[in-house]
């Protein structure tokens, strides 16, 4: 009889938290929903001491309850040790996210006939993860599943293996195993003759560069964001694209996004409307965080355009603001969009100068990029920021970075601009000035993803440390991604144009020539750092370009 045997931890499925600490975190936040964060430390430290306690005294594998008989959280709370622990088991279960590929796996082999059997060295009671397994289709009838501290031997010391092929009768030269560990999972079952299979569940550059390179609080959401980023992706076939969206648009927009609704939630603002197109994204994550905001009343799309502010008249434009309710001369309103040049002839200002020229209230602003900030009170979200991610921009970089990566890119959407209004209706323009291969593919990608990004911060608790994610992670890794472009990312962009124009394309030894010839990259692409990223002619002229500024 052939068997294929699947690690359960990291192959099976990825917590959304990255780390059982991290589930210690969100356990505490939930069983001491008032303690502050020292306590919630003192919390996952008892929790872990205990289990290490345990684990030295017995010399083997451990389960839960001999765990929770170790424990004492008496200095914390009169919660018995007993319920803290279920609750433990419910927390792990809801952090669980699978990982499609395995699960693909698992199919196939199951269709050729193999028996299945899920094992890991884990502390927790097989019944719980059986469950889970069983809800998300990895587990079917005949399969068997096997947990280290259940039965007292354990992958580690290789005598799980010999206890399952004792127990089942199995032939060790008929074993397939799939796990991430390379001794555990690759070693161990290597010498009894099974045939293993290590996974792959290395961190991607962002991963790696948040949990070794971003410094934050102690409480660890840089490794809480890993987390989630390895779940979203746990559910998709890995691509360019997947990884772009999941570390670099996900947490800029969600976070942005959240600080909105709080500042507007400050501001009394009652109705919040989302310019069209690029802000659509922006709208879909609202909805998500919609029910923390009550006090917001209404969150709504609305059509907008430079043009057709330009074309339509006065009278055109207040109707369609009256209809949306827009124009507003009670209640408090603010407009959301992702950026805005705050000269006089902007959307924005043409926006307020017809509200308050015919007696209704001015919108409050709220951007990621403000250039030309007239008026202090808009919310500008990198104002805010440390100016230490800012230093190395030179004047009007963050225009560009804006104008050709979040509006080209990010927040695109397959929605064609409008063109202008008219009474008791809206005209759009035939043509879109975004081109992208797949666009309707990778637009619908980027607002599952998002989503996904915004309710698993929600379920591992970080919804309170959304500033601090917003300015220590995702404006850093922006910013890094704008200046350096990791080329596996930057790949993601190919096949993108804007304006007619690509926003970034390899580079060959033609384009070094015409460069250094005198010619502006500028003429022929819109994100040179991008372009330079992906070529040996781009790496060469990143090198003259460094030679260049130190000279």
């Amino acid at each position: 009889m052939n068997v294929s045997s699947f690690d359960i931890f990291d192959t099976c499925l990825v917590r959304k938290c990255g780390t059982p600490e991290n589930v210690f975190f969100i356990l505490g936040k939930e069983i001491l929903p008032t303690a502050t964060e020292r306590e919630l430390m003192i919390f996952v430290r008892i929790r872990i001491e205990s289990e290490r306690e345990v684990r030295s005294h017995l010399g083997r594998e451990v389960t839960l309850d001999e765990i929770y008989a170790e424990a004492d959280f008496s200095c914390l709370t009169t919660l018995p040790n007993k319920l803290i622990m279920q609750q433990e088991i419910e927390c792990e279960q809801q952090q669980w996210s699978p990982v499609i590929t395995t699960l693909q796996l698992i199919n196939q082999r199951r269709n050729e006939g193999d028996k299945i059997i899920f094992i890991s060295d884990m502390y927790l009671p097989s019944s719980p993860i059986k469950e889970w397994l069983y809800q998300n289709s990895f587990f079917k009838e005949g399969d068997s599943i096997f947990i280290s501290g259940e039965i007292g031997k354990t992958k580690y010391s290789g005598e799980l293996y010999t206890y399952l092929a004792d127990s089942l009768n199995l032939n060790f030269s008929q074993w397939n195993h799939w796990g991430d560990n390379k001794l555990s999972d690759c070693k161990r079952p290597k010498r009894h003759g099974i045939h293993s299979h290590l996974v792959n569940v290395s961190y991607t550059y962002y991963e790696t560069y948040w949990r070794e390179r971003l410094f934050c609080s102690k409480v660890q959401f840089n490794s809480i964001c890993a987390g989630i980023s390895r779940a979203i992706k746990a559910s998709y076939e890995p691509s360019s694209t997947i990884d772009i969206t999941v570390d670099v648009i996900a947490p800029l927009l969600c976070t942005y996004v959240y600080r909105v609704l709080k500042k507007a939630e400050k501001d009394q603002i009652k109705y919040l409307f989302f310019a069209s197109r690029d802000a659509k994204i922006l709208l879909a994550i609202a909805k998500e965080i919609h029910p923390f905001f009550p006090s917001i009343q209404n969150l709504q799309y609305f059509n907008v355009s430079r043009s057709a502010l330009r074309q339509s008249s006065l009278e055109d434009i207040i109707s369609y603001f009256k209809q949306i309710g827009l124009a507003n001369k009670t209640d408090k309103v603010g407009i959301i969009d992702t950026g805005c040049s705050g000269n006089p002839g902007c959307t924005f200002e043409r926006i307020n100068n017809a509200l308050v020229q015919n007696g209704y209230m001015a919108a409050k602003g709220y951007f990621i990029h403000y250039q030309n900030p007239r008026d202090k009170s808009i919310y500008w979200e990198f104002s805010e920021s440390p100016l230490r991610y800012l230093t190395n921009l030179k004047s009007g970089e963050l225009q560009q970075y804006h104008s050709s990566i979040i509006e080209g890119f990010f927040t695109m959407t397959t929605d064609v601009s409008l063109d202008k209004y008219e009474r008791g209706k809206l005209i759009f323009k035939e043509n879109d000035d975004t081109c992208c291969a797949n666009k309707e593919a990778i637009v619908n990608l980027h607002f599952d993803i998002c989503r996904h990004w915004i309710q698993y911060a929600t379920q591992t608790q970080m919804l309170p440390y959304m500033d601090d994610i917003c300015e220590q992670i995702a404006i850093p890794t922006f910013m890094d991604f704008c200046q350096h472009a990791p080329k596996h990312y930057a790949e993601a962009l190919l096949n993108c144009e804007v304006d007619d124009k690509p926003l970034l394309l390899k580079l060959s030894f033609v384009h070094l020539i015409r460069i250094l010839s005198g010619e502006k990259m500028s003429n022929f692409l819109i994100w040179k750092e991008g372009g330079m990223s992906l070529s040996l002619a781009g790496w060469i002229i990143k090198n003259i370009k460094k030679l260049q500024a130190r000279i």
